[in-house]
């Protein structure tokens, strides 16, 4: 696994793949998969979600397909917002950062998304979350991050 994956250390029982059984040596969003199926996964699964990450306990679900990778991390996977520290993150390890100028505006300084997660989206959503604060909160945006600036010149303009 990369780096950027969350992990669960588990001194007692080993982690394996929830798809092929294979050692896992840490989790990804809560979830034991190896990097072979998680790059397997398809483009797009028929019915949404293999594993249900609303409980405590992650089972596989039965489907009559396997999920996408986008899928798979969808449920577990919600943008949270940290005000204090300037930053919209996900739990695999994808983030917006921002600061807060005294001028009744935020500007978006940095945007990440994992390697494995890159071309879902995923930045996308974040851009939308923090336009989305800002709004709300009656602040302009603007951006240092290149992602950013295209991305609000693209929809905001």
């Amino acid at each position: 696994m990369t780096s950027s994956t969350s992990s669960e250390p588990n001194s007692t029982t080993p982690l394996t793949c929830i798809d092929c059984g294979a050692p896992v040596e840490q989790t990804m969003a809560g979830i034991a998969i190896c990097d072979d199926c998680l790059s397997t996964r398809g483009a797009c699964c028929q019915e949404f979600g293999a594993v249900d990450l609303t409980k405590e306990e992650t089972k596989p679900r039965a489907y009559n397909s396997p999920a996408c990778a986008a899928h798979l991390f969808e449920e577990a996977d919600a943008i949270q917002h940290i005000t204090a520290e300037h930053r919209f993150y996900t739990a695999s390890g994808a983030r917006l950062d921002y600061v807060r100028l005294a001028t009744e505006e935020i500007k978006i300084t940095h945007t990440f998304v994992p390697k494995h997660l890159r071309g879902k989206g995923i930045a996308a959503q974040l851009m939308q979350a923090a336009i989305q604060y800002a709004d709300q909160a009656r602040l302009q945006v603007s951006a240092s991050c290149d992602y950013a600036q295209v991305y609000l010149k693209r929809y905001r303009s």
